[in-house]
């Protein structure tokens, strides 16, 4: 009998131990294979979870500081507001009873409208503005912490300086331009309802823009915030920062999403006068406060009242910071700028 007989007879008497012996193999290597690919997994899996946590609590980071410099920037603009449109010292006029009291009345009228809109449009920009450039920054610096030297983020950091010094100006003037023409032929004496206010407030956002000397906020962030052409800017870390923050706010959405808060800021400081048209008599049992009237001139005091820095405007700050869109909009800067 040759070898290969032998080896033929051999393999066919034992065929089930080499069964056997190879699905035993097969098993132990699959089961090793298996276990490496399950700690592979969950490897990646607890990276992916630590760079995710690391990301939401950089993220969050981000937020509670932009939040404060909002809070402490917001301050300087109101200062900025009421020290250009001042109301206090026509209203001390006022109580002296003063010959020319019509003329008075009436410039205290453009002043305390003119102030409303001041603070809803600067205090939107404002927002908007830090919001962008804080999430810009923090999707750099998480990617490279070195990125940006701290001279960089000084220097671009302090373009709120410049809104704040020179951009808030040309706000305060068209809103001065709008206010005037939109209220002249109002009658102090006429009899007004809350939605004869909301007409007047939508009256003055039209003629934003359409008279000379005026512009809409809104449409012209990059000018209030930047002042200058990026194209004159190097091709640098700082010249980029720019770059991009200035593609946000020339961008549709953007634009969109600032004059829907500047809409909301309205509502919010409607829903405030409405306590100032409800009537607390019982006799009288409930009323609409939509639909009692005061007569015009009684509604500059309600006003110019909700105008002081602890009233509406402290409500307007805290609900712009903490409005959902924009929470939106910061993540997908910041995610982003992380691809």
């Amino acid at each position: 009998m040759s070898i290969f007989s032998k080896c033929k007879n051999f393999v066919s008497e034992h065929k089930n131990k080499f069964i056997a012996a190879a699905f035993v193999t097969g098993s132990v290597f699959l089961t090793k294979y298996a276990h490496k690919r399950l700690r592979d997994w969950q490897e990646n899996q607890a990276i992916e979870f630590l760079e995710r946590n690391r990301k939401q609590n950089h993220f969050e980071s981000i937020t509670r500081t932009c939040n404060q410099t909002i809070l402490n920037l917001s301050s300087s603009l109101l200062d900025k507001i009421y020290e250009n449109v001042d109301t206090d010292i026509l209203i001390q006029k006022l109580k002296s009873n003063p010959e020319d009291k019509l003329r008075l009345w009436q410039t205290l009228r453009n002043k305390v409208f003119t102030e409303t809109f001041c603070i809803c449009y600067g205090l939107v920009v404002l927002v908007v503005t830090l919001k962008i450039q804080l999430n810009i920054m923090g999707g750099y610096l998480y990617k490279s912490p070195e990125h940006i030297p701290e001279d960089v983020q000084q220097k671009y950091l302090s373009l709120c300086q410049y809104f704040l010094n020179t951009g808030m100006n040309s706000i305060i003037k068209s809103m001065e331009v709008a206010v005037t023409a939109s209220l002249e032929d109002i009658s102090f004496t006429k009899p007004v309802t809350l939605g004869d206010i909301e007409s007047i407030f939508w009256t003055i956002h039209y003629n934003l823009g359409k008279q000379e000397g005026s512009l809409d906020p809104t449409k012209h962030l990059k000018t209030l915030i930047l002042g200058h052409d990026s194209r004159e800017l190097k091709n640098d870390t700082y010249g980029n920062l720019i770059k991009m923050t200035e593609d946000l706010l020339e961008c549709d959405e953007v634009v969109s999403f600032a004059r829907q808060l500047v809409n909301e800021s309205f509502v919010l400081l409607g829903n405030e006068m409405t306590k100032f048209f409800e009537t607390n008599d019982p006799k009288e049992g409930f009323q609409n406060p939509w639909k009692i009237q005061k007569p015009f001139v009684k509604l500059l005091p309600i006003l110019n009242s909700l105008l002081a820095r602890q009233c509406f405007p402290t409500k307007l700050i805290d609900f712009l910071i903490h409005e959902e869109q924009i929470q939106s909009l910061c993540a997908n800067i910041y995610e982003c700028l992380l691809e």
